[in-house]
């Protein structure tokens, strides 16, 4: 008896939820610029992993969007190839880099 309930109710709480995510409605591309506008926002994710790039060549391993003392900056991470870690913090109105460090950086 428990291996007929387990045939037929695992794909049935599987559909259940594969149903459940794809009717989550996701977050538009206009709702986003709404965002960043009204936050003053004008460099996105892409632009900060460039701009970050552009100082130290590498692989962008995280970007966060985060606000710090009322002004919103994107940090991102980037490893080069030898292994060495750096974190950027960029203005996300400004483009401008404010705050630069590498592994062992006090």
């Amino acid at each position: 008896m428990m291996k007929k309930w387990k045939k037929y109710m695992i794909p049935t709480v599987a559909a259940t939820v594969i149903s459940a995510i794809s009717a989550t409605p996701m977050a538009s591309a206009d709702s986003n610029d709404d965002y960043m506008e009204e936050r003053n926002i004008r460099i996105t994710a892409e632009e900060s992993k460039n701009i970050a790039l552009e100082k130290i060549p590498g692989t962008v391993e995280e970007v966060e969007l985060d606000e710090e003392d009322g002004f919103f900056v994107y940090e991102v991470e980037v490893e080069t190839k030898d292994g060495k870690e750096y974190e950027f913090m960029i203005d996300a109105q400004t483009g401008e880099i404010l705050d630069f460090e590498s592994d062992g950086d006090d």
